[in-house]
């Protein structure tokens, strides 16, 4: 029994010693191609420009080179052995498991899998844009993964001074354009006022005299017109100087504009001390009413003039219209009005005339 008991030890002790043997020399075996392959990478890696890491397919880091210290700030000891998590704000969408099958499987030497923009930290904590490469690479049936980190500070801010520069000629020409849509405004309103008097000019008178024959027959309403001339103005302006005869033909626009009942009425000054009214939708004798106020409006400014044949004061004579539906035309309706104020300046002036009415109508206002 002794015997076949140290038999057997003999025979376990054997093959225990064996086991390890085998197993030191695979072990051996495995760390020269380990060591081998590390020798390999670090010719193929040490030499890049950018920051490169290798990692295995747990995203644990196990060889960076010298210009991912460098970009990194972290020495080798510090890296190895860490989650690539470390080095990013993100996860990187990568599957490594899949590309490991897909390299182990295909044969390739190289498969590149995906690249983007995404923000690396330093080890100081600042973040940091970079162009983030994955390869997995194949080696004597094992599949490691390399990333590359390609710094794009550089090109950001560059691209930022581009979008300030931008963003500052983007304002610059809002602001112009803004600015020539002011100017343009001014200039348009300065080309339909009288400038002297502040109120509608010819060219406005023209313009809206058309609109208001086109509206009127198209609503079937007559079209009621003044033409408005100041009594004895030369005289006034030879007598009390320019200066003068200006202030007088401000102070009389203003109160023919103000007098007017709507705001859809026109006053305009259309030469020298003659002012032309349009009233739509208002026949002559409504006009009249508004008429009359506006001359005794005039009166009641007792801007002195003792130069007038009629008054003391400026005064004014008016001459009324009115046309409508067919018979509406510019030349007849301004004919009209020019001959209604002539009746008034020939009856005596400082008064309302209807045109083709030999006397001045006193309707109540």
């Amino acid at each position: 029994m002794l015997t076949i008991g140290l038999l057997l030890v003999g025979v376990l002790f054997a093959a225990n010693v064996y086991w390890y043997l085998y197993n030191k020399q695979k072990f051996e075996k495995r760390t020269r191609h380990l060591l081998s392959s590390q020798l390999d990478y670090k010719s193929i890696i040490n030499p890049i420009s950018h920051a490169t890491i290798l990692f295995n397919d747990q995203g644990i880091i196990t060889y960076l080179n010298n210009s991912a210290m460098k970009f990194f700030g972290y020495r080798p000891e510090e890296l190895i052995g860490q989650s690539m998590t470390l080095l990013t704000t993100k996860e990187f969408p990568y599957n490594y498991q899949t590309s490991r099958s897909d390299t182990l499987h295909t044969g390739n030497k190289k498969f590149l899998t995906q690249t983007t923009e995404i923000l690396s930290r330093h080890k100081n904590g600042q973040l940091i844009p970079v162009l983030f490469s994955i390869s997995a690479v194949k080696y004597q049936d094992e599949v490691s993964f390399i990333a590359i980190f390609v710094d794009l500070s550089e090109i950001k801010c560059k691209e930022h001074k581009l979008q300030q520069q931008k963003a500052f000629i983007e304002r610059l020409a809002q602001l112009r354009t803004t600015t020539l849509e002011k100017e343009n405004n001014h200039l348009r309103r300065l080309s339909e006022i009288d400038v002297l008097t502040t109120i509608a000019n010819r060219r406005t008178y023209e313009h809206r005299l058309a609109q208001e024959i086109s509206t009127a027959k198209r609503t079937k309403q007559p079209l009621a017109m003044m033409m408005i001339d100041i009594d004895y103005f030369k005289d006034y302006n030879d007598h009390y100087g320019h200066g003068a005869g200006d202030q007088a033909l401000k102070s009389i626009a203003m109160l023919i504009k103000n007098t007017l009942p709507r705001k859809t009425d026109l006053a305009a000054r259309i030469g020298g001390e003659e002012f032309a009214v349009l009233m739509p939708a208002t026949n002559s004798e409504g006009a009249y009413r508004v008429a009359e106020h506006i001359r005794f409006n005039v009166e009641e400014l007792a801007i002195a003039h003792h130069f007038s044949k009629v008054h003391t004061v400026m005064t004014l004579s008016i001459g009324i219209t009115e046309l409508q539906g067919d018979a509406l035309n510019a030349v007849d309706l301004f004919n009209e009005a020019d001959s209604a104020l002539y009746d008034a300046k020939h009856k005596g002036r400082n008064q309302c005339v209807i045109y083709k009415k030999l006397n001045t109508y006193s309707y109540a206002i």
